[in-house]
């Protein structure tokens, strides 16, 4: 098959056979950058609508973006180069998009996850908001059967195994994840279409440049033929999933008050761990989180116990709570989370009473001395032998766990979801010293080894140092 051929299949593999995709019925968008892919893209698109419609087809409107993350010159020249070529194309117009200055920048830092991220996730918003003001029927991209490997290398090297990039999402239709870039530069080359060469393709600054540049090399050379082995197990589990969603389907989340949506704990319970992990991403979707949430969040409730929890949050982030409300599994943006979170601010000694909880901050008075002295190392482990006294430094805070803190080790980060069980969580509180440490205070609780949480307080040069001591059992 040549390149026209494989790019008509493509078209049909997403579900629409060219002689309807074409028609004059259609506006279609096509988000063309100047490179080879997308170039390759819209000239097949062009003599395809060509050969189906001659004289009055599919109206195409051409979308590229600048995103300033380069020099002026190399950003300009692409931009002029697509519009230079779209001027000598028979009904297709172009738009063209202007990111401002260090607005790429200013989204990584907010979201947290690189510039190549951002820069993607400001380019799809431009393509949603053309299409919108247009109406466009379809948006056509250009990522081709290269870019599907290294995602799904990518993915299955980072944990991810919801699959590599879809045919089709939304108005996104993606024609080319069949065809290989070679083929890409036979039929550029072919039909005397030059393209642009984003420099930053060979950054190793970026994961997949050096996936592409390092690692992909070095598996050709010790796997050859990996490439289709990768794809076709691609395909099975693409299967896989359909199979998942199918049985999914039969559930569904109800929703129980504004910005609260639930699923009867029972019905959950009753899934496979496959099924709740897929059922879990569903609810999640209806909050249009702007990061997917990393399965270590979730698994610990996809692997629930089938024992009735009540009232206990199970994950959260500054998007969306997940919780057992009740009889229900229930997912939550954080301003409607109803469930009793205990937490108070501790910033100068004296005595207070939270929950049924006395609470008593006084400083600490060693042997003869006045105060602990100064040069003397304190640890809750040389000295203390009370699990309901705790060495702090001011400020403080008591507070009930929640499994989406992460405490900041001098070894490493540890997730309190992972060190704390579910089944003690809604009995222990943390006192968090806001220095590098917490101590667990789990009260008339055989669940949980507190040791290792009371013997993290060190306190050296010149601090001081307060005893903080809890009674309880308090009737206020």
């Amino acid at each position: 098959m040549n390149f026209l051929d494989k790019l008509e299949a493509g078209f049909v593999s997403v579900g629409i056979p060219c002689s309807e995709f074409f028609s004059s019925e259609h506006v279609i968008c096509f988000g063309i950058s100047g490179g080879a892919d997308s170039m390759a893209l819209l000239r097949g698109s062009y003599l395809l609508r060509e050969k189906y419609f001659p004289k009055n087809g599919a109206d195409f409107v051409v979308v590229t973006v600048n995103h300033n993350i380069r020099s002026p010159k190399e950003s300009l020249h692409d931009v002029d180069f697509v519009v230079k070529y779209t001027e000598k194309l028979s009904r297709v117009k172009c738009t063209v998009i202007t990111l401002e200055k260090g607005m790429v920048k200013a989204c990584a830092d907010e979201r947290g996850r690189g510039v190549e991220e951002a820069a993607r996730f400001l380019r799809y918003q431009a393509f949603e908001r053309v299409a919108e003001e247009i109406q466009a029927d379809f948006f056509c991209l250009a990522h081709n059967q290269n870019d599907q490997i290294e995602t799904l290398l990518l993915n299955f090297l980072q944990g991810n195994t919801n699959g590599g990039i879809p045919k089709r999402r939304s108005i996104f239709y993606r024609p080319l994840l069949n065809i290989t870039r070679p083929e890409i530069e036979s039929f550029l080359e072919q039909e005397k279409i030059s393209f642009c060469t984003d420099k930053t393709n060979f950054d190793s600054a970026y994961l997949r440049n050096r996936c592409r540049n390092q690692l992909i090399p070095v598996l050709t050379d010790l796997f050859p033929g990996w490439e289709k082995a990768v794809l076709k197990g691609a395909d099975k589990l693409q299967d896989d999933r359909e199979f998942i969603q199918s049985h999914v389907g039969m559930l569904e989340w109800k929703e129980l008050s504004t910005g609260v949506w639930g699923i009867d704990v029972s019905d959950y319970l009753a899934l496979p761990a496959a099924l709740r992990r897929r059922f879990l991403y569903m609810g999640l979707e209806i909050f249009q989180l702007k990061n997917r949430l990393p399965y270590a969040l979730l698994e610990e409730t996809v692997h629930l116990e089938k024992k009735s929890y009540k009232d206990i949050v199970l994950f959260f982030t500054k998007e969306i709570y997940g919780a057992i409300r009740g009889n229900y599994l229930t997912l939550s943006v954080e301003s409607e989370q109803k469930l009793e979170h205990v937490s108070m601010v501790f910033t100068e000694p004296g005595a207070f009473y939270i929950k049924n909880f006395l609470i008593s901050i006084q400083p600490f008075v060693h042997a003869d001395e006045e105060r602990c002295p100064k040069e003397q190392n304190i640890t809750s482990k040389n000295i203390l032998n009370d699990d309901n006294s705790f060495f702090v430094s001011l400020p403080c805070v008591f507070r009930s766990p929640l499994p989406g803190d992460i405490i900041c080790k001098s070894d490493k980060k540890r997730s309190l979801a992972s060190e704390i069980p579910l089944k003690g969580r809604n009995k222990s509180f943390i006192i968090d010293c806001f220095k590098d440490h917490v101590q667990v205070f789990a009260p008339n609780s055989d669940d949980l080894d507190v040791s290792m949480y009371k013997d993290t307080c060190d306190y050296t040069d010149g601090e001081d140092v307060w005893l903080l001591t809890i009674k309880t059992s308090v009737n206020l």
